[in-house]
């Protein structure tokens, strides 16, 4: 189920209560016929007055200097994960993002310039390691998905995030801490 956080949240720590409702109700609707579930948001939550680009998919650039920007963005993308799994807690799947490894799920935030695969590989990185820790705060028992992928360069970006996880760098070497299950898409010819 697509349940991204701003059908539902006015921020990362407000809930939209009629938001809410409507999300229940879908998911209570598709949960009664015994399906299992995978929520999955593919939207971000940027600070008022921040130049936008027309899209709740825009990530801004990666700056791991203290006090910057997108360190902010990714404390308050592991506050809003840990809210939508307060919300849904029953929900055991928990897919972050889509198709981060294509453009059209990772533009970049205030800016018609295109990130690399590189560039979009170190903040998916980035983004799965700060969401799962906000899905596990929330609840322990549940999966991480890693967004599906395209397959043109599935190949590489998933080579690419492993780089990362294993670099000396890293957050974590666990890839665990990162994700539990990949997904990608299949390309029907």
């Amino acid at each position: 189920i697509w349940m991204h956080c701003n059908w539902f949240m006015k921020s990362p720590t407000e809930i939209s209560e009629s938001g809410y409702k409507k999300m229940k109700a879908i998911y209570d609707d598709v949960k009664k016929d015994g399906y299992q579930i995978i929520a999955m948001n593919h939207s971000n939550f940027h600070e008022s007055g921040l130049i936008h680009s027309g899209s709740t998919t825009a990530k801004p650039a990666r700056n791991l200097t203290k006090g910057s920007y997108y360190l902010k963005w990714l404390e308050d993308l592991e506050t809003t994960y840990y809210n939508m799994v307060q919300c849904f807690p029953e929900v055991e799947y928990w897919e972050i993002d889509n198709e981060c490894n294509n453009d059209d799920f990772m533009p970049q935030l205030g800016s018609n310039v295109l990130f690399t695969l590189e560039e979009k590989a170190q903040i998916y990185y980035d983004m799965m390691y700060y969401a799962s820790r906000g899905i596990h705060r929330a609840n322990p028992k549940a999966k991480t998905v890693m967004g599906g992928l395209v397959v043109w360069n599935a190949e590489t970006f998933l080579n690419l995030l492993y780089d990362l996880i294993y670099s000396n760098d890293s957050w974590s070497k666990n890839p665990d801490d990162y994700f539990q299950v990949a997904a990608w898409h299949h390309d029907i010819q």
